[in-house]
C-alpha cells in the first residue's frame, strides 16, 4: 500500500485522537469535525476517546480508492469469503491478536498467510500484529472465491485491487459484534429442537448452564447464549 492518508470524523464533542500508543493527543475535535493524518509506516494504531469514524483513503495507479476502517476490539470475523475483481495488482491487510497468527488458511492452505508475514502493530505492547501480503493472479485467480480462515480466533481483512484501470479497496470482516444464536428450522409440538450458534467460539454458556455448544430443547421459553469471542470478549443472544 503506498503512503496513505486517514481522516477521523468526532461523533461526539472533545474526542482526542492518540496515534500509535502516544500518552498525548493529536488532536481534540468535537461534533463534525475531523483530522487528518499521514500514515507513513506499514501499519498505523489510532485510538479516540469516544466512538468515531475513520476514512482511509489510499490508492493504485492513478487511481483513489477510499475504505471506513473497522473497529478492532471485540469484532472481527473467523471466515471471510472475497472476489479478486481484475488482474491488476492484488493485496492483502490483515489484523488480528498476536496468539492467532499462527492459525491462517486461504483455501484451506496453511502457507499462503505465515506466521512470520505479521508485525507487531505500533503502540499495543505485541498484543495486536498485522501484515501485508501481495497475491499473483494464479495463487488468488479473478473472479473465483477465495476464503480466509482462523481457527483460533478473530480477524479483520481488507483488500486492495486495481490498477491504472481502476482501484478496489474495502474491508469484508464483521464491523460489530455477532449474533451467536440463529435457529433456521421448522418444527412441531412436541419436537426436541437443537440450538447451536451460528460460528465456533472459545467458551460457551446456556441459560441452561450447559457449557455445551449447542444444547437440545423441549420446554418453551426463552433461552440464552453467552459466548467468549475472543479474550475480554464476550456476545450474548437471545431466542423465545
Amino acid at each position: 500500500f503506498p503512503v496513505t492518508i486517514i481522516f477521523v470524523l468526532a461523533t461526539q464533542d472533545d474526542t482526542q485522537v492518540f496515534v500509535d500508543g502516544a500518552t498525548t493527543a493529536s488532536a481534540t475535535l468535537q461534533t463534525g469535525e475531523q483530522w487528518q493524518g499521514m500514515i507513513t509506516n506499514a501499519t498505523t494504531f489510532i485510538q479516540t476517546s469516544l466512538p468515531a469514524y475513520i476514512l482511509h483513503a489510499t490508492g493504485e495507479g492513478c487511481e483513489l480508492a477510499e475504505a471506513v476502517l473497522p473497529p478492532i476490539v471485540c469484532t472481527g470475523s473467523r471466515k471471510v469469503f472475497f472476489v479478486r475483481s481484475v488482474d491488476g495488482i492484488f493485496g492483502v491487510n490483515l489484523m488480528t491478536r498476536s496468539e492467532n497468527v499462527n492459525s491462517f488458511t486461504m483455501n484451506g492452505n496453511a502457507n499462503l498467510i505465515p506466521a512470520n508475514a505479521f508485525t507487531d502493530v505500533p503502540g499495543t505492547n505485541g498484543v495486536w500484529k498485522s501484515a501485508q501480503l501481495p497475491f499473483d493472479n494464479v495463487t488468488v485467480p479473478a473472479g473465483d472465491f477465495t476464503v480466509v480462515e482462523n481457527s483460533a480466533g478473530l480477524f479483520h481483512l481488507g483488500t486492495i485491487n486495481g490498477g491504472s484501470g481502476g482501484c478496489r479497496y474495502g474491508y469484508f470482516s464483521d464491523f460489530g459484534k455477532s449474533n451467536p444464536l440463529n435457529l433456521n428450522s421448522s418444527f412441531c409440538e412436541g419436537d426436541t429442537i437443537t440450538l447451536t450458534p451460528n460460528g465456533e467460539y472459545i467458551s460457551y454458556l446456556w441459560s441452561t448452564g450447559s457449557i455445551s455448544s449447542s444444547i437440545g430443547v423441549s420446554e418453551p421459553g426463552t433461552y440464552t447464549l453467552t459466548v467468549e469471542t475472543s479474550p475480554e470478549c464476550v456476545d450474548t443472544d437471545t431466542i423465545t
